[in-house]
């Protein structure tokens, strides 16, 4: 029986950034920015305001800003 969860463990452990192709690096470098212009934009809108809100209340370590 096939274990895809020990699958994608090993490949996460075995692989390092220079085996990746260009195109998964350069897609994953675009999604990651566009979450963050996604985020940015969330926050001017009432229910980021609120994620941000509850986010704060949950405390955490003061390096932890939101």
């Amino acid at each position: 029986m096939r274990n895809v969860t020990k699958e994608l463990v090993k490949f996460a452990a075995e692989t390092n950034f220079d085996a990746l192709p260009d195109e998964a690096v350069h897609e994953a470098k675009r999604v990651f920015l566009d979450s963050i212009g996604c985020a940015i934009g969330g926050i001017a809108v009432n229910k980021g305001k609120l994620s941000v809100q509850f986010a704060r209340t949950l405390g955490g370590p003061g390096e932890s800003t939101i």
